[in-house]
C-alpha cells in the first residue's frame, strides 16, 4: 500500500516537535487528532506532535540511542590523554567519533569483556554490511586499538583484526586528511570528516514497527 504520510523531526516555538505531512483528508485529520497533544501549525505547514518514544515507534522514526553511561566516562578519558598529547581538535574529534561508534555498537557490553573478535565482528557486521570505506574502516580500528592501549592498558591481539591496505587511506585524504603520529602509531587525521549515524543504522536493525497511526 503507498504510504499516503511522511514524518520528520521538527522545531516548533522551541521545542522538539514530529511533524507530519500529508494532503488534505479528512479522515486522517480525524485520526490525527485523537493523538494527545497534536497541533496545526500554519509556519510548518504540518500537524505536529510531542516527540516521545511512543511516537517515533508510532511514526516510524528511529529511536534515540543512549551511550552506556560507562562507555561514555571511557570515551571522556581517551578525548583527555589525546588533549595532552596536544593534538588538533578535528584530529580528537574524528577519533572520539570512530571510538563512540563502535562502543555504542556494543553498548550493553563492559570493555573489559572486549577482544578482537568484537572488532571482527563490528567490521562485518556494520562496516562491510554498510558498504563503508576502506579508510573508515582503518579509522575504527585505529581508534579502538589506541584507546585499549591507553586508557584500558589492555594488548589486545589485533594481528587477528582484518585490516585494508594503507592505500585506503587515499580516500580519506581526498577529504583533507593527512597522517599524524599517535603515541608512535600512523593515524589518519581529517577535516570535517563526518562518521555514520549508528544511531539510526542500530534503530532500523532493532525496530520493527507498524505503519498505522494507531
Amino acid at each position: 500500500m503507498e504510504k499516503i504520510w511522511e514524518a520528520k523531526l521538527a522545531k516548533h516555538r522551541g521545542k522538539e516537535r514530529i511533524a507530519v505531512y500529508f494532503k488534505k483528508d479528512p479522515e486522517l485529520i480525524a485520526r490525527i487528532k485523537k493523538l494527545e497533544g497534536a497541533r496545526w501549525s500554519p509556519n510548518l505547514m504540518a500537524w505536529h506532535l510531542p516527540d516521545t518514544e511512543e511516537n517515533r515507534i508510532r511514526f516510524k522514526i528511529p529511536l534515540k540511542v543512549i551511550l552506556h553511561p560507562d562507555h561514555a566516562s571511557k570515551i571522556e578519558s581517551f578525548r583527555m590523554w589525546m588533549q595532552s598529547k596536544r593534538l588538533s581538535e578535528n584530529t580528537i574529534q574524528v577519533y572520539i567519533e570512530a571510538l563512540r561508534v563502535f562502543l555504542l555498537f556494543f553498548n550493553e557490553k563492559s570493555v573489559h569483556e572486549m577482544d578482537y573478535n568484537d572488532i571482527i565482528r563490528f567490521n562485518n557486521e556494520y562496516v562491510i554490511a554498510n558498504k563503508l570505506s576502506l579508510s573508515y574502516q582503518n579509522q575504527i580500528v585505529n581508534s579502538v586499538k589506541k584507546f585499549f592501549q591507553t586508557i584500558e592498558h589492555h594488548k589486545m591481539n589485533f594481528d587477528y583484526v582484518h585490516r585494508p591496505k594503507r592505500k585506503g587511506l587515499a580516500q580519506c585524504a581526498e577529504q583533507g586528511g593527512s597522517e599524524i603520529d599517535i603515541g608512535g602509531t600512523q593515524q589518519p587525521q581529517t577535516s570535517g570528516y563526518v562518521v555514520t549515524d549508528i544511531q539510526l543504522w542500530l534503530a532500523e536493525k532493532c525496530c520493527s514497527i507498524s505503519n498505522r497511526w494507531i
